[in-house]
Formats: C-alpha cells, structure tokens, sequence
C-alpha cells in the first residue's frame, strides 16, 4: 500500500548559499482528521440520498482519486526558476 509524503523540503536561495527546509508535512494529515471526521457523515448522506439517481458512484470515485493524488505526491519535485532566484519544493 501507497503511504502520503510525510515531509516537504524547500530548498531557498540566499545569496551565493542556499537554505534548505525540512516541513512535517504529516502534521497537515492531524489537522486535517477533524476536517474528515466532520465530512463523513455528510459524504455517506449524500451517497445514500444519490444512490436512487445512480450517481453515488461518482461520489466514491471522487473520494479515491483525490486519495491517489495524495499518494502520489511523494517523489514530486517543483523547481521554479524565474532567471534571479530558484526554489525547490520536493516531497519525502
């Protein structure tokens, strides 16, 4: 099983040196569980009131994809470079 990235690491430039950032990018999942817990009981009466339409199904498969874009962060690399400083965002 796939598990999220767990840390964001900034690279910034500071003159002819360059900074590096280790962000816990997990403590952004602890604040997001009240967010989900708070959500779910919503998605799953949306789900049963849409479920006679036939739709309920685009519902779940909303809810796995956002999951894969999730997963699928770790190893994603932005460089942004605009010619006077460079940044670099990479997920861990």
């Amino acid at each position: 099983m796939s598990c999220p990235p767990l840390l964001l690491h900034l690279r910034i430039p500071c003159d002819r040196t360059h900074i590096d950032i280790w962000l816990p990018w997990f403590l952004v999942y602890i604040l997001l569980i009240p967010v989900v817990i708070i959500m779910l009981p919503i998605l799953l009466l949306w789900a049963i009131v849409l479920i006679p339409c036939g739709k309920a199904q685009l519902l779940f498969i909303a809810v796995y994809y956002f999951w894969q874009v999730l997963v699928n962060l770790r190893g994603l690399k932005v460089d942004i470079d605009d010619g006077v400083r460079k940044i670099l965002f990479s997920f861990v």
